[in-house]
């Protein structure tokens, strides 16, 4: 089996920078097998801010007053207002005052740390209207950067806003320099990780490194040991990645979490990493706890009518796939499976109308290799290498598509 990551539920792969909280959507498939690609969502966590339930794997708040910063010498009061107006969440007032403090104290790096941290935060909100803050961020904590060469906030801060404009390779160059600098910074491990599981970049050995180092700053936090388990699923590592979902859900469930809907997550890349691995019962099982701790979540809901139709229970998967679809017709990985149990039910004509509605969403690479493997089973091959193609294109790292084409190329037939 072969596994790699993707996104769902969201058109945008980025960490978003907002109210200085570091958001990704890394997450996975195995479309190596027919008849749906098991979709991981790394998990969400109490520290940070989020849009939506599902598909988020947080590092936690970046905040003005950083936990691991050197103690400094005090502030001025024009500093110390700009840092309330920050904590009331009045991002405008306190973008003022930070120039304010620059235009009274020019050299101050914590100023320009702070400034550009806010101005990341307002263009990362769909409400503000900063679309050009980022460049103005990036100069700030470049300066900072330049004005105290041994703080590590600064690239922190550089990595997220980089993600965000979906330039990863200078985002995990900002993370790494961070680790560097502050090698005993939690959050510059786990940002950093979080960057490496980036399906447009895959380096998931750095992300696993990562991902341990964290674990070893902070062995009480689910956080790494979730994402771990994303990372170990990339890479077919499925024992390894069970394990590590396991210990990070045990961390949640001991300590208490008050946010079932994260809990439902963590359930669900566990579930998706037992798919992956073949193990059905086991995925049905994991689905089925994250509907108990979230009732309706579709994703979950998915994977339960996935294993159905992996059971042989094919007319209750159309069931759950349609019910899906019926509360969330844009989630194209729900339709994708609907399109494979009709081919398996012989609906011929029916799955390719499904398959064709996919095509009509934002650019999935999973379920256009599904469908181009749907295609040449029924001898459509130049339409089925155009879909291949398709899927490289959305996504250059995708090797189901790659080895489907290389098949194709050889004159061999599909699995």
């Amino acid at each position: 089996m072969i596994s790699t990551l993707r996104q769902i539920g969201l058109t945008k792969l980025a960490m978003t920078v907002s109210l200085f909280c570091i958001v990704t959507v890394p997450q996975a498939a195995n479309a190596q097998n027919a008849p749906q690609a098991a979709r991981r969502q790394p998990a969400q966590l109490p520290a940070a801010n989020r849009a939506q339930p599902a598909g988020r794997l947080q590092s936690g708040k970046v905040r003005l007053a950083q936990a691991d910063a050197k103690p400094q010498k005090e502030d001025s009061e024009a500093m110390k207002k700009a840092d309330q107006l920050y904590g009331t969440g009045n991002l405008v007032a306190a973008a003022d005052q930070y120039r304010e403090v620059i235009r009274q104290e020019p050299d101050n790096a914590k100023a320009h740390q702070r400034l550009g941290a806010v101005l990341a935060g307002l263009a990362s909100d769909p409400r503000s209207k900063g679309s050009d803050d980022y460049d103005t961020a990036i100069l700030e904590e470049k300066q900072a950067a330049k004005l105290d060469p041994k703080s590590h906030l600064p690239h922190v801060i550089l990595g997220q806003i980089y993600a965000n404009q979906r330039k990863y390779d200078e985002a995990i160059k900002e993370f790494k320099q961070a680790c560097e600098l502050k090698p005993q910074s939690y959050k510059a491990h786990l940002d950093l990780g979080i960057a490496c599981t980036n399906p447009n970049v895959d380096r998931l050995d750095d992300a696993i490194e990562a991902y341990k180092k964290a674990a070893n700053l902070k062995p009480d936090q689910p956080v790494p040991y979730v994402n771990m388990a994303v990372a170990l699923q990339g890479k077919g590592q499925f024992k390894e990645g069970i394990e590590a979902a396991k210990k990070g859900i045990s961390l949640m469930e001991s300590g208490g979490s008050k946010q079932p809907d994260q809990l439902a997550v963590a359930y669900m890349n566990l579930g998706n990493i037992y798919a992956d691995a073949g193990q059905n019962d086991e995925a049905l099982d994991a689905y089925e706890h994250s509907l108990k701790c979230q009732k309706g979540n579709p994703y979950a809901m998915s994977g339960v009518g996935w294993m159905q139709h992996r059971k042989g229970n094919i007319e209750e998967a159309v069931k759950t796939q349609r019910k899906v679809l019926k509360q969330h017709p844009e989630l194209t990985f729900a339709r994708s499976r609907l399109a494979a149990a009709l081919a398996d039910q012989g609906k011929t004509e029916a799955a390719k109308a499904e398959f064709d509605q996919c095509l009509k969403g934002p650019p999935d690479p999973v379920a256009m290799f599904e469908y181009g493997q749907f295609l040449q089973r029924n001898g459509e091959k130049d339409k089925a290498r155009s879909l291949f193609q398709q899927a490289l294109k959305a996504q250059p790292t995708y090797k189901p598509a790659k080895e489907a084409l290389a098949r194709l190329d050889n004159g061999k037939q599909t699995k």
